[in-house]
This record gives structure tokens, sequence and C-alpha cells, in this order.
């Protein structure tokens, strides 16, 4: 066991607390809703239904399969340590960080569908779909 290569395990039982978001979570009744009122859980990390590795094999990503769960499906970058997700640039999920499926990559260029999220009634939310990039030299 004095070659056995490292691993870093995913924290299978950790949250992590939700970023800021832009989406507005006020009902149409009135009363506004905290992220932790239309979310069943913080986020887990380390886990993913797709997954794609840099062609220099440096950066791991993650990221959901068909329709996001709110509790998994974050687009996620690992570089040989614990995993970590990204904030929503534009703060248009619930969540407030990047989510997406169907993550592919290339040496240059991260690709997912994305998620884009705006008020609608509260905790229900008006979804699109939006092809989204990453690109790797802007991690740097």
């Amino acid at each position: 066991t004095g070659n056995a290569p490292a691993a870093t395990l995913a924290s299978q039982l950790d949250r992590y607390p939700f970023r800021a978001t832009t989406v507005n979570l006020t009902s149409s009744a009135g009363p506004t809703f905290s992220q932790e009122d239309c979310l069943t859980n913080q986020k887990l990390i380390g886990y993913g239904a797709t997954v794609c590795v840099t062609p220099d094999g440096t950066r791991t990503f993650t990221g959901g399969w068909r329709t996001p769960d709110t509790n998994y499906d974050y687009i996620q970058m690992s570089t040989g340590a614990v995993f970590s997700d990204f904030a929503d640039p534009e703060g248009t999920t619930v969540t407030g960080s990047l989510m997406g499926v169907d993550v592919v990559c290339s040496a240059d260029v991260v690709a997912f569908r994305g998620l884009r999220q705006g008020g609608d009634t509260g905790c229900i939310t008006i979804d699109d779909w939006v092809i989204s990039f990453i690109r790797i030299d802007e991690l740097n």
C-alpha cells in the first residue's frame, strides 16, 4: 500500500450553502421565499452524472444529465483535489451556482446545456435551457 496513489473522496454527507441569486422568489400573493424555502437541501459537491476530462488530464468537469436536480447538477471542476462549483455569473439560478447537464470538453472549451431560471410564482420558476461554454484559458 505504500505505493498506492492518493485519492480524493467525495464528501458524501457534507452540505454547502447556496450562493447569492438574482431570481425573484416573491409569490403573486406577496410573500417572499428564501432559497432554503424553495430547495430541499443545501447542495452536495463531488457528484455528477456526466463527466469529461481535458485531453491533457489536468482538469475534470462534472455536470448533470437531462433535467437538472438542484441537489447534484452543478457544473464542477477538479484539478486533482476536491471538486468545487462555479458561481453563476448572471445569478440566474435559484441556487446561485452554475447549473448544467451533458458536460463535454476539449483542450480549450467546456460545453454544456446550462440552466437559466426566472421568477414566476415564488418557488415556481420559468426554466430556460441555453448552450453554455467555459473557456479553459479564462480559469487560470
